[in-house]
């Protein structure tokens, strides 16, 4: 066969292609399915003096709808509605129907069948508080440099509105983590408000100022802090080398410059050691803030007689 006869009619032959995908797009987008989506449980319309007491479970919804439909589907989900409006009970079961499915960009499902059928609603009574607000610190400062105690946010209280039996147990709301990476000054930075749980919570202001305040870091070496035996059994003898233990620690310098070498505890626990030899390790206890940079030695040889 010629070249010339391949490739005659070919713009017709290929359109012909394109109608004949076109038309079987068609069909298939047209065809109807039944898909099961996972679907989320949303509560509207809550009076104002109740709040949301316990997220109700998302619901197993098999959906009938067409093709075209169902591939959208895919990239947004659909979720369950209930309508809580008028409502003046702290319980409530909502009886599930296609009113109740919410489909994005106005689609419609043929039907739709729901597992469970029945959703139990749970409000409790709307309570508000000024609750104090701590500060989420990540990352390190310049070297030399440690956030000081006295950072503190502006306002340091906010007004926490939830459901009335949680709000009870709440005295604390965190900020957003705010990041001190190799920060050498002092800074002031806006950072909003981590709610206990978003479905329950609400929150007025919803940001705070944060400001952060460094203090000056150091180091200090102290030699020779005694080794103290813990939890040693009646009757047997324990014996260790050497008796000493130097440490390095840094901190605050304010802090360092007060800590004395009685205020470090270097322990060796032989809780529940019969008779024999071991390797130990001292576990170093030191004043808050002040942190372990080294010990020498570390680990012991203790004998149990």
């Amino acid at each position: 066969m010629s070249m010339v006869k391949i490739f005659s009619n070919l713009d017709i032959r290929l359109m012909a292609l394109i109608l004949s995908l076109i038309l079987w797009l068609h069909a298939v987008t047209e065809r109807e399915y039944t898909v099961s989506f996972d679907c989320p449980v949303r509560v509207v319309n809550i009076p104002d003096e109740f709040a949301l007491a316990q997220a109700p479970a998302s619901v197993l919804s098999q959906i009938t709808a067409k093709g075209k439909d169902i591939i959208i589907l895919r990239f947004k989900s659909p979720r369950i509605v209930i309508d809580a409006g008028n409502r003046k009970v702290k319980q409530f079961s909502a009886k599930l129907s296609a009113a109740n499915l919410w489909l994005p960009f106005e689609l419609e499902a043929v039907q739709a069948d729901f597992q469970p059928s029945e959703v139990v609603v749970k409000l409790d009574r709307l309570a508000s508080k000024s609750v104090a607000v701590a500060v989420e610190i990540l990352g390190q400062p310049a070297a030399g440099f440690l956030v000081s105690d006295s950072t503190f946010t502006e306002p340091q209280q906010v007004m926490l509105s939830g459901p009335e039996r949680q709000m009870m147990q709440t005295d604390t709301i965190f900020t957003q983590p705010v990041r001190v990476d190799d920060l050498d000054r002092p800074a002031r930075i806006k950072t909003g408000l981590l709610l206990p749980d978003p479905r329950y919570y609400r929150v007025q202001p919803d940001s705070v100022w944060v400001e952060i305040r460094l203090e000056k870091s150091g180091e200090r070496l102290f030699k020779s802090i005694p080794l103290v035996l813990k939890n040693r059994g009646s009757g047997y003898m324990v014996g260790f080398s050497p008796g000493t233990v130097d440490i390095i620690v840094a901190g605050p310098q304010d802090i360092l410059q007060r800590t004395s070498p009685e205020d470090i505890k270097a322990l060796l626990d032989v809780k529940d050691l019969g008779p024999g030899q071991y390797n130990l390790q001292a576990v170093i206890e030191l004043p808050e803030k002040v942190e372990l940079i080294a010990a020498n030695p570390r680990s012991f040889e203790v004998t149990v007689k």
